[in-house]
């Protein structure tokens, strides 16, 4: 416990008699049931005193008033005088998660980008695949990579001894699907002592004639991973079903790719690194006083969407058109009520595709140049990776109230650190 005075009865400082002050009218507010209708007055006049020897800098009246009124504070404080640690602490903490809670709800929120729709501006959960020949790294290289560069190590070996066999789903419309190309399923696992519930990816190649899974967390697709490692320098499964049909076979409801390699039992697969997505700061507080402008990304719910299925999320793309805009697509190159869009410096260099940006594609409702008009109170956004976005283009526009902020800049991974476009 800690009082303001010790057995010695020393004087407390002018800064402690104004604590005092500050518990023994909690004491009033809070214990005055506990104690007679006198010894709250005593206190109440204590306190009036104290005010005035304090204001007047007299120090051995303060010292008289404030020795009284902590011996009756000790009396009749209960739990709130003297000051416990415990008491103070639930206290400060109380008070951060309320200012916490009110930070985010009226001013700033924390967002992960979840996707690489918005590459080269935003980053999502990518990989990036190494040799199968690169040694595990060790425990203390992998706790930097995770704290300052968002990246985690998957170094997979194998459990049996035989020839690689990787499961595509079936029909080749899929070679190009955004969903997935290597087949795999959806497994709940619980973390923490069972007190998380988290979603895996589960992915099942198999050796010889048996199977082994490779989990990863639901936010990383091994498309890219296993095409990069055993693609032969492919960019897409499209591409390299077109060239090598050899190496795909079909067999029941699974399509298998067959690389051609044969592994021994604690050979490595793969070897690779999980990078976090971007995680940003968005300020709330903007669009309060002001509609979002042409050319900001914003961040919106998807719940109001209708033609976005799946659970209700936050988003990020970029703002192109509002209310009676007319969006159209011609040559890679985004026009905005005929003319060249402007409001980013990202529109240029989407249409001289340069600094990593490739152009807008003409897909969707913008196929073959035809022009969409912007509905009243609505927003009509694009991701700045237009050949790998879920956009308007295909599942329409964002009511105005839907915005939830703009971005202010990138806190996570450190090594990625920036402030937004």
């Amino acid at each position: 416990m800690a009082t303001f005075f010790g057995q010695n009865g020393i004087c407390a400082t002018k800064k402690q008699a104004k604590f005092l002050l500050i518990y023994s009218k909690k004491v009033l507010n809070f214990r005055k049931h506990a104690m007679s209708t006198q010894n709250s007055m005593e206190i109440g006049m204590l306190r009036s005193a104290l005010k005035i020897a304090i204001s007047g800098n007299n120090d051995g009246e303060m010292t008289k008033i404030s020795q009284s009124l902590d011996a009756l504070l000790l009396k009749y404080g209960g739990d709130i005088y003297p000051v416990r640690s415990l008491n103070d602490n639930c206290e400060v903490l109380l008070v951060a998660s309320i200012v916490a809670i009110a930070l985010r709800a009226f001013f700033v929120q924390t967002f992960q980008i979840p996707t690489n729709s918005m590459l080269p501006t935003y980053y999502g959960v990518t990989s990036q695949v190494h040799s199968i020949d690169e040694k595990k790294p060790s425990r203390s290289k992998k706790f930097f990579n995770k704290i300052f560069n968002g990246t985690t190590n998957f170094h997979i070996k194998a459990d049996y001894s035989g020839s690689l066999e990787i499961p595509i789903f079936k029909g080749h419309s899929r070679l190009g699907a955004r969903d997935g190309v290597v087949k795999f399923e959806r497994k709940n696992k619980r973390s923490c002592l069972g007190l998380i519930s988290t979603t895996e990816r589960v992915y099942k190649v198999k050796i010889g004639n048996k199977y082994q899974e490779i989990r990863v967390p639901d936010d990383l697709s091994l498309d890219d991973v296993f095409l990069e490692q055993f693609g032969n320098g492919q960019k897409s499964w499209q591409k390299f079903y077109t060239t090598s049909p050899e190496k795909f076979k079909v067999a029941a409801d699974t399509m298998w790719f067959r690389p051609g390699i044969h592994l021994e039992a604690g050979q490595t697969i793969v070897n690779f690194d999980r990078i976090c997505g971007d995680v940003l700061f968005v300020n709330k507080f903007a669009y309060h006083f002001r509609k979002p402008k042409v050319g900001e990304a914003v961040v919106f719910r998807t719940e109001k969407i209708k033609n976005l299925p799946g659970d209700p999320r936050y988003f990020i793309k970029r703002l192109v058109g509002r209310s009676d805009d007319l969006i159209k697509v011609v040559s890679g190159i985004l026009y905005r009520n005929g003319s060249k869009i402007r409001g980013s410096e990202v529109f240029e260099y989407e249409s001289s595709k340069t600094n990593g940006y490739r152009g807008y594609t003409d897909v969707g409702s913008l196929a073959k140049q035809n022009v969409v008009k912007v509905k009243e109170g609505e927003y009509f956004v694009l991701g700045d990776n237009s050949r790998n976005s879920g956009d308007s283009r295909f599942w329409g526009t964002v009511p105005e109230k839907e915005v939830s902020g703009r971005p202010l800049f990138v806190f996570y991974p450190f090594n990625r650190a920036r402030s937004c476009k």
